[in-house]
Order: C-alpha cells, then structure tokens, then sequence
C-alpha cells in the first residue's frame, strides 16, 4: 500500500492527455468541414452572413465557438473559394464544376425543380450528418472539364446551325433575286439594242425625210407660182372670151343681115365653105383621138335592178372562213368578181393579185407599177382590171392577154381610188392632187377634170346605173356630180375631219361615209340630208360599205376590227376581229353567197360568211 503510485483525478489525465491529442481531433474535425466548404455552390448565397451560417451550419458540434467566431480562421480556410460576378448581377463560380453542382445546374436547366428541392434537402442532411455522401466521393469532387464543355459546344452547335439555316435561306434567296435581276438587265440589253436600231433608223427616215420635205417645199413654191400665173392667165382669157363672145355675136348679126340681103350664088359660096370647115375638125378630131372616137355619155340612166329585188339582212355574226397572206406587204384595195367568184386584190408592195374564192388559188399576177397601189377594180365584161398607183398612175390590164392595155399618167400626185361607170366606157379615179378624171377608154387622155374639192380626193363612186357620182374628200365635204354637164350638182356637210370612204347603197338613194374620226354617215339623196350617224371609236374609220339589202353597214376601222351596225335599229350588230393591223379596205358580195372580204395592213385578206 505504501509502494502505491500516486493516484491521478480524472480531472488531471485529461490535462496531460488532452493538449497533444485534441488538436489533432480539432485539425481532423476542422479539415472535414474546410472541404465542404469548398463545395458549396456560392452563387446561392448573396453575403458574408450567409456564408458564414452556411459554413456554421456544416461544421461538427465539436468545433468550439471560438473557432467559429474568428473571422480571419474561416477566412484562411475558405480562401480556396473564389467568386465571380457577372454583368446580370448572378454570382458564378470560377472554378471547374463540381459533382452536386453538376446535377443542380442540370435540374435547373431542364426545370426539375421539386427533383432539385428533393436532392439540396437530402444531400445537405447527408453532409450534416455523415460528412461525406459516400466512400471515395469527397465534396471537393469535381466531375471533369469534358461533360460541361460538351454542353456548351452542344448549345453552340444548335446556335450555329440556326445561324447556318438562316444564311442558306438568305443565300437562297438573294440567288433568286441575282437570278431575277440578270435576267432584267438581259433584257433590258435587248430592249436597249432595239431602241438604238429604231432610233438610228428613224433618224435615217426623218433625213430623208427632211430632204424630201425641202425638195418638195421648193416644188410648192414653183407650183404655186405656177398657179397664181395660171390664175391669171385665166382671168385674161376669161375676159378675152367675152371680148370674143360680144364680136361673135355681133358678126352673127352682121351675118344674119347679109344673108337676108344676099343673093344665092353667095348662099352657096358660104355653104361650102361651112362645109370645109366642118370636114377639117372632123380631121382634126381624127388625128387627136387616133385610138377611136370618144365614146357616148347617155342621155338616160337605165333603171337600177336593185329597186326590184328585196334582199334579206345580212348576218350579224359572220364566221371566219380562211385567211390568205397573199402580200409583201400591206394589201389595200379590193374588187370581187360574184359571176366567176374572182376576187382582185392590190397591195403596197406594187403589185395586184386574181385569187379564186372561197379556195383562195392564186390565179394571176401582174406587175408594172413603180408605186404602191391605192385600188382595184373590175371592167363590168370582166375582161379588163384597172389599178390606180401612188405615183399618180392608172392602168388598164388586159385579163385574158395578161398584159397592160392602157395608161393614164396625168395625175401629178397619188391616185387613191378608180371606179368603172355601168357601161364600162368611162372610169373615174380621184387624186391627191385635189382632183376627179373621168376617163374614156376609147381616147388614151381623161375626158374631163373635175375641180372643186380644197383637199385630197380620197374616195369616188359612181351611183349605180346613173351618169352621176359622188366624191369624199380631206376638206370634210362630200359632192355628187355629173358627168354629162361636168358639174357638181350637191355637196353635203357635216363631218369634221377627213372623209376616207364614201358607198352608195345598192338602190342608189343613200350615201354612206367614214371619216378619220371615226364616225360613220348616212344622207339621203333625194332629200339631200343627213339620216344616220355612228361613232365608231376613236380608231379612224377607213372604209364602209352597205350589204346587199341596204340595210346593214360594215365598217373596217383602223383598230383592226371590223364593226356591223343596223341602219333599221341604229345599234351595232356584232364586231369582227382577228386582223392584227388596220383595216383598209371591206367590200360585201352581194349575190347570195354574201361573203364579207377585209383587207389589212398586215398583208392580209380575210373571207368571212
């Protein structure tokens, strides 16, 4: 008992024991704690006393408070921890991700909020219990740089490939528009070459033109010199004719007295040399007309077959039968033949056509003309053709011979139209130069001139079976003549621009006329007014006929349409169309095939039924 060893209080074991091992359980318990800390997603806190609960929070109970309260102790264990705030005001972690915070920002990102509430709630109960979530799985594990950086490459692939789509739309379609624009500036290039090519060409025209104009201005002045002389000229010899007419008539008289006062022998003396006179005209005419004699106008008109026959209207919707391209160029004038179905045909390109209708057979061609030709028409034997020529030209051909049989060159200008009389004797052509020939085809001259339009004679016709024949001209006037005085016996007014066609009706008591206006008239001839009045359009009207019953016009119009109107409704029965130019020219058949023949600008004649 007395060799006892001294005895020991637990109070003192402790005290010796304690100062070398609680620091290390104090180093243990506070290394624990530091790498949790580590862990922690600061980006969920907002301030320093929140880090500091936190990390209060996840500390053992054996650290003592002394521990817990210095600030500078946490401070160096927490100094691994590094903070980074962006520009939005969220406070991100510099450092590589760690595991928790991988599956945090992964919930976050897909919006799995209750899973996300689910793991914070058991993962911090786990650390505060455990210190660890399992063996070899520390807080500071982080999970490697590749898994977070195949999300962000992934977001900047589906970014990209956005952007990629857009530019392969955008690229699309600014090839179409490049597409677009090359073809417009081709043609555009096209446009612009053809424009030069009719420029320089026009340019060419209007030179010669102007040329043209200046040697023609110099003809005008000389004829006009010329005119105002033969004006004159005219009034001296129109007084010299009453000088001369007043010392007839008073030799008549000196004569009258002689005779009284006379014996026989003188009687017989003055009788032979009346006589002798007469025989040296009757030789003088001779040798003017070496041809023939002129031939007789007759005394009386025979009656017209038409006032018998009652004929039935024509139809107001014709059908297209055939359509001939017989012409160079465009095809002007017309002439049908109803007895051996031949129509005659006239073109710009200076030569005349005989076709066969409705088969549309070329049958004859003649040329001869240096002009473009203005009309045509049949002799009534059928036998002859007569053309008028822009050179002023007229010419008789001889059908069966096949060659030219007479010329008329006195029209100084443009002859527009030729129109045989019923007896065939005698053909009327009308001129630019403001004048009407009547020509005998037994004398190679015209027989008579008639003067009294102010303007270019577009149009003549004679009335049917009469001596009398009426006039359309540019000075808006409409006259009727007569060839057996050389007079004009009426003029009818009232269109306001220049009359391009004139027609009487197969009676002969009724005129229709067209002007540039395209307005039609019809005026009663008997009672010398106007009945009837269309308006066609703004398209010229260029050429009007009547059908066979006198009760239908048929208008062609320089729109390239042909316009029915009823004279009995005074409305427009139809409209034909299909020429692609203007109209020059319609005639109507008036035996009982009725067909409507047009003749255009381009190079066309059309057959209609």
């Amino acid at each position: 008992m007395s060799e006892k060893a001294p005895s020991q209080t637990p109070e003192e074991e402790p005290q010796d024991e304690q100062p070398e091992e609680a620091p290390k359980e104090g180093e243990d318990e506070a290394e624990n704690p530091q790498s949790q800390i580590e862990d922690i997603e600061i980006s969920d806190f907002t301030g320093d006393e929140e880090i500091i609960s936190a990390m209060t929070d996840l500390m053992p109970p054996s650290l003592e408070e002394e521990e817990i309260n210095d600030y500078d102790l946490l401070k160096d264990k927490t100094k691994k921890i590094k903070l980074k705030s962006e520009t939005d005001g969220s406070a991100k972690s510099s450092r590589t991700e760690s595991a928790d915070e991988f599956l945090r920002n992964f919930f976050i990102k897909f919006g799995m909020n209750k899973t996300l509430e689910s793991f914070q709630n058991e993962f911090y109960e786990k650390v505060r219990v455990e210190g660890s979530i399992d063996e070899g799985l520390e807080m500071n594990d982080e999970i490697p740089d590749v898994y977070p950086r195949n999300l962000q490459l992934s977001d900047e692939i589906a970014l990209l490939q956005e952007q990629l789509d857009e530019a392969r739309i955008t690229s699309e379609k600014a090839r179409s528009t490049y597409d677009k624009l090359n073809k417009q500036r081709d043609y555009q290039k096209i446009n612009h070459r053809r424009v030069q090519q009719e420029k320089s060409k026009l340019s060419k025209n209007i030179n010669q033109l102007k040329k043209v104009y200046e040697v023609n201005q110099n003809k005008f002045k000389e004829l006009t010199q010329k005119y105002e002389n033969i004006m004159k000229e005219k009034m001296i010899m129109k007084l010299e004719k009453e000088r001369l007419n007043a010392k007839v008539e008073n030799l008549e008289k000196s004569f009258a007295q002689i005779m009284e006062e006379g014996s026989d022998d003188e009687l017989k003396e003055k009788t032979q040399l009346k006589s002798k006179l007469d025989d040296t005209m009757v030789k003088k005419n001779k040798k003017r007309f070496q041809s023939g004699d002129p031939s007789e106008i007759p005394d009386v008109d025979p009656e017209n077959p038409a006032l018998g026959e009652i004929n039935e209207i024509m139809s107001s919707s014709p059908t297209l039968l055939k359509t001939f391209k017989g012409h160079l160029m465009g095809v002007t004038g017309l002439s049908y033949n109803p007895n051996k179905h031949i129509l005659a045909t006239a073109s710009d390109d200076s030569t005349w056509k005989l076709w066969s209708i409705p088969n549309g057979e070329l049958i004859m061609s003649g040329e001869g003309h240096q002009d473009w030709l203005g009309d045509c028409c049949f002799h009534p034997s059928n036998q002859f053709i007569a053309t008028c020529c822009g050179d002023g030209e007229v010419k008789i051909w001889d059908i069966i011979n096949a060659k030219s049989a007479i010329s008329f060159a006195e029209h100084p200008q443009a002859a527009w139209q030729v129109d045989y009389h019923h007896t065939g004797d005698f053909l009327l052509s009308c001129s630019m130069d403001q004048t009407i020939k009547l020509w005998d085809m037994n004398v190679p001259k015209s027989r008579f001139t008639f003067r009294g339009h102010i303007d270019s004679v577009n149009s003549v016709q004679f009335q049917p079976y009469s001596c009398m024949f009426v006039s359309g001209s540019a000075d808006k006037m409409i006259s009727i003549w007569d060839i057996r005085s050389n007079i004009c016996i009426q003029t009818f007014f009232g269109h306001f621009n220049a009359v391009n066609s004139i027609n009487f009706s197969p009676k002969g008591d009724t005129i229709a006329s067209a002007d540039s206006d395209g307005i039609v008239k019809v005026w009663d001839v008997r009672m010398v007014k106007e009945i009837h009045e269309f308006d066609c359009g703004m398209a010229s009207a260029n050429s009007v006929t009547f059908d066979a019953s006198g009760e239908m016009l048929v208008i062609g119009s320089e729109d390239g349409t042909i316009k029915l109107q009823n004279l009995t409704s005074g409305e427009r029965e139809g409209e034909l169309k299909g020429h692609e130019d203007a109209v020059n020219k319609v005639i109507v058949d008036t035996s009982k095939d009725g067909y409507v023949i047009s003749a255009s600008s381009d190079c066309t004649f059309r057959v209609w039924q």
